[in-house]
């Protein structure tokens, strides 16, 4: 009898070939992102930058790709050892959710940089870090209506080990409705945060006629507002690349003939690995652009955090008003609010 492996019906599929070096993959990805993520959620965290908004913001996304990275760690054992379990009900609905979450921490980036870049004035009022820590509150709120959502069996979100990928139940003809929904959503935040990196564009290209104009310590925060910028939008493009794949690509296998989707349909599990790779690319770029990261992951993984730690607190205890100073002295002087990065 004909397999039925149509979109319809996933579950009818037939299991994919080599799912010990499929789940081996996921593992091995997994761990690394890992590897390289948990020195920069450190980083993020130390006592000279957790009150600093940016990096509140890549902190809270960190922790939300983690979370994403552990239920892919997750698939990979059950895909190799060929597990049967029902915890796909539980960890679909998490990594789903919690990507969710950090498309939401994404676009306030987004609106973070334009307003560092752009309005910089408005920017330290809107960003403080009470205010910043609200804005992070929503989006772990947004995420978990989405993971209550999706733990309905309305909205099935679940690991189709036959397939060896997340994806929805499509059995299901709500789950249909939810799909369509999420893509709709993320659409629209990919449009914000799109408008506002052209928007940030625009003002990286007036700043460069202006900068050689200003304090010399006014241009350095600059520098680095327009290096975290850059990281930032590097990061968006991979996200529309990722998000399109994951939503276009299998609609338009669905309206291949029966042969060809049928033939392809065992590759969609390179959606998934490109997930997980996804989820690790920020501290990549993390530690390949941004300098202040790349210096203190150093420092942790060879010992010298501790010693960098003290002198640092010592610093701030002797010079507590070097800013305050700084500013007095020239009264006359924009304060950009970039400066507290």
């Amino acid at each position: 009898m004909e397999i039925n492996c149509t979109e319809e019906d996933l579950a009818a599929c037939p299991l994919v070939e080599s799912n010990v070096l499929i789940g081996s993959a996921y593992i091995i990805f997994s761990v690394i992102d890992i590897l390289l993520y948990v020195p920069c959620i450190i980083v993020f965290n130390s006592e000279e930058l957790r009150h600093k908004d940016a990096y509140i913001l890549m902190y809270h996304a960190g922790i939300l790709d983690l979370i994403q990275v552990f239920m892919h760690l997750v698939s990979g054992i059950i895909t190799v050892t060929d597990m049967t379990t029902k915890t796909d009900t539980v960890f679909g609905p998490v990594v789903i959710s919690a990507w969710l979450g950090y498309l939401a921490i994404t676009t306030v980036q987004a609106i973070n940089r334009l307003c560092h870049m752009a309005f910089p004035y408005q920017a330290a009022k809107l960003f403080t870090k009470r205010l910043t820590k609200i804005y992070v509150l929503l989006c772990y709120v947004y995420a978990f209506v989405w993971f209550v959502v999706f733990s309905t069996p309305y909205a099935d979100f679940i690991y189709h080990k036959n397939m060896a990928m997340f994806y929805y139940n499509d059995t299901v003809q709500t789950s249909e409705w939810a799909h369509l929904m999420e893509f709709i959503i993320c659409g629209i935040q990919l449009g914000i945060v799109g408008l506002c990196y052209i928007g940030v564009i625009k003002s990286i290209h007036s700043m460069q006629s202006k900068i050689t104009s200003e304090a010399t310590e006014a241009q350095k925060a600059k520098v680095k507002e327009t290096k975290i910028t850059i990281q930032l939008m590097v990061i968006f493009l991979l996200h529309c690349s990722f998000i399109l794949l994951w939503m276009i690509v299998p609609e338009v296998y669905e309206h291949l003939e029966f042969e060809t989707y049928q033939a392809a349909w065992s590759k969609f599990w390179i959606l998934n690995l490109y997930w997980i790779i996804i989820n690790g690319i920020n501290p990549v770029i993390f530690l390949t652009l941004n300098t202040t990261v790349r210096q203190r992951a150093r420092n942790l993984v060879t010992g010298k955090w501790s010693s960098d730690a003290t002198v640092s607190r010592l610093q701030s205890q002797h010079y507590p008003q070097t800013t305050v100073r700084l500013h007095a002295s020239m009264p006359g002087e924009k304060r950009n609010s970039a400066l507290r990065l």
